[in-house]
């Protein structure tokens, strides 16, 4: 889980990956490195309950190990639900994460109703762009570009999921429609020179005469405000600054000052919420809303007691 908001690399993004055998349950942890262009598969036993393979993973989010789950979502990362003989596809979709460093969407949860849609925005300058989605008793996973069809692209379907990549995406708003029950994630990246770079909380500092916004050692505790200064390349002067929750719900809308040139994005930020994620939206040079996101989950410490 993470707790600061400082830019990611690679190999703190964890992906995890499950599968069975016909005896037994393993769960493969798959990590990209940014030196290394491969995954590293580390796998430990989850349950030793002997179970049909057809099973998993529709048995109950127990089955799921929540550790898992914890570390993927605090971490920004995505939970595969790989069945018997899936796990060779693994070796395609983190050659894909690993290529497509931005994040446009991110959204996980349990379906609490039988039928989810979510919409994001894809921009004129998202050169390539990757769908994926997990859902843990899937009935059916569709992804509609901006003109309401099935896109063109390099799908892959699994049992309990699939993923998409679209080179030269049309522009528009496009959507993720799913039918089924227990956990889900859904992760959308892309490659863009419209690229989010370090975000960290900022405060006044230094000697007199050089003043001026230094980071801060540790996130500030809940209550009050804090100040974010967001990098971002290529960033229209005007964007729009929001804190969403795991399943991408909006808690709070920032002010947000305009960057100078090649300047940081300041936000000041209502320290209410323990728990967000944070979204950056404007509008490309072309007037396609654009989103990027900040994918680790940022948690913040209670305020000391009195």
């Amino acid at each position: 889980m993470s707790t600061g908001l400082s830019k990611q690399p690679r190999s703190a993004r964890a992906a995890t990956t499950a599968t069975t055998a016909d005896t037994n349950h393993q769960l493969i942890r798959l990590r990209q490195f940014v030196l290394i262009a491969a995954a590293v598969l580390t796998a430990a036993a989850q349950d030793q309950t002997p179970r049909r393979a057809s099973d998993w993973p529709c048995a109950g989010a127990r089955k799921v190990d929540p550790s898992h789950v914890s570390v993927a979502e605090g971490t920004g990362g995505h939970v595969y639900l790989f069945g018997p003989g899936e796990v060779a596809q693994s070796g395609s979709l983190m050659a894909w994460h690993y290529r497509h460093r931005e994040v446009m969407f991110r959204a996980m949860g349990e379906m609490k109703q039988p039928a989810r849609e979510f919409t994001f925005p894809v921009d004129s300058m998202v050169d390539s762009l990757v769908v994926t989605i997990s859902l843990q008793c899937k009935d059916s996973i569709v992804i509609l570009n901006a003109s309401g069809v099935e896109p063109a692209g390099e799908p892959v379907e699994f049992r309990a999921g699939k993923a998409l990549r679209v080179a030269h995406p049309a522009p528009g708003a496009w959507k993720v429609r799913l039918a089924g029950r227990g956990l889900f994630f859904v992760t959308v990246e892309a490659v863009s020179e419209l690229s989010l770079g370090t975000v960290r909380f900022v405060e006044p500092g230094g000697r007199p005469g050089h003043e001026g916004l230094f980071p801060m050692k540790s996130p500030p505790p809940l209550g009050g405000t804090g100040l974010l200064e967001i990098e971002m390349a290529k960033a229209p002067p005007v964007v729009k600054v929001r804190l969403v929750d795991s399943e991408s719900n909006t808690l709070d809308s920032l002010t947000a000052d305009a960057a100078a040139a090649g300047g940081p994005i300041l936000a000041r930020v209502p320290l209410r919420h323990a728990r967000f994620r944070l979204a950056v939206e404007g509008a490309d040079a072309r007037g396609f809303p654009f989103q990027r996101m900040h994918s680790p989950l940022t948690v913040l410490a209670p305020a000391p007691a009195q």
